[in-house]
């Protein structure tokens, strides 16, 4: 019995040099990016940091004068507390 075969080549299948899944994925890239330079390029967020800066600053500041007002307090109390307990 006598088998005859035929070669046949086989052709590779054609593909692209970008597959559409990671140009997306470079599109978000540059897109993220760019916004993240017009971000920091950008006049706005300056006054952000300003903002940010005065608040920190009034923290301190009430953070001070909620530590001095508890010590003249604690004093107070304790000279009432000494008078009532000698009377």
């Amino acid at each position: 019995m006598f088998v005859a075969t035929t070669t046949q080549q086989v052709k590779p299948a054609k593909t692209s040099r970008r597959v559409p899944q990671a140009s997306a994925c470079l599109r978000n890239v540059r897109l993220n990016r760019r916004s993240i330079r017009n971000w920091i390029a950008d006049e706005e967020g300056t006054t952000a940091v300003e903002y940010a800066v005065m608040v920190a600053m009034i923290a301190v500041v009430c953070m001070v004068g909620v530590n001095l007002m508890t010590e003249a307090a604690e004093e107070s109390f304790s000279s009432s507390a000494a008078a009532i307990g000698n009377a």
